[in-house]
């Protein structure tokens, strides 16, 4: 336990200093306002809208990983690539869609996925209308031995394809903006940007605005309730 926060604190003063040295000054701001203020008094977050649109050929085969549907029994295997200490049972018990990515006989990586309903966020304050045939994609994790190595790639391509013999033919995802390298990631990987959502609560009021790539910009106040007119 000692050690995953030490390094949660470790990883928050690289964001820090990356935020200094780049002098993204608005990102800063926020950030600090995050690790200040208690989010009941004070909540500030951007996050990009994205949906999948054109996944792009895999340019290496990349048959030594495997993916696969995860089930409750390889909890076990999750926990070697994320050591969670509240564990993966509570997304199993909700019907979340997991795959996994395995290497040899290592585990390598995986993907969590909302699929139909409505995905919910009251503490980003938006609820997102999937219907019968859209899914939310969220908790992407590698294993430190395998990142850059391609297994993610795989992952998305096998996890999306087998989505959609399921029936599910559109993926969406919620990127926090300051986090512009995971933004480029799921770009190369086929999404396109929708929308920067941006959501100010200050004592339980909140205020939210869209900004959409074509320069609109719609605002409100409580929960979004957002369905993509696509659907």
């Amino acid at each position: 336990m000692g050690g995953q926060r030490k390094g949660k604190a470790m990883g928050r003063i690289a964001t820090f200093v990356n935020l200094l040295r780049t002098g993204r000054w608005g990102d800063l701001r926020a950030n600090l306002q995050r690790r200040t203020f208690p989010r009941r008094v004070f909540f500030h977050n951007k996050l990009v809208f994205c949906r999948l649109v054109d996944m792009p050929p895999l340019r290496i085969r990349l048959d030594h990983v495997e993916v696969r549907p995860a089930t409750p029994e390889d909890i076990p295997l999750l926990q070697q690539i994320r050591p969670r200490s509240s564990g993966y049972e509570e997304a199993f018990g909700k019907n979340h869609a997991c795959f996994i990515a395995i290497s040899g006989d290592r585990p390598a990586a995986y993907s969590w996925y909302i699929c139909g309903g409505v995905h919910s966020s009251p503490t980003n304050g938006y609820e997102i209308e999937l219907g019968e045939q859209a899914c939310y994609s969220y908790g992407i994790e590698v294993h430190p031995d395998f990142r850059m190595k391609g297994a993610m790639i795989k992952l998305w391509h096998d996890s999306v394809r087998m989505l959609s013999e399921r029936g599910f033919q559109k993926t969406y995802a919620a990127i926090p903006e300051e986090n512009q390298l995971s933004v480029k990631s799921h770009t190369r990987m086929g999404f396109e940007p929708l929308f920067t959502f941006t959501v100010s609560r200050f004592l339980g009021i909140s205020r939210y605005s869209q900004e959409y790539v074509d320069g609109s910009v719609i605002s409100g106040s409580g929960t979004l309730r957002w369905r993509d007119p696509e659907l």
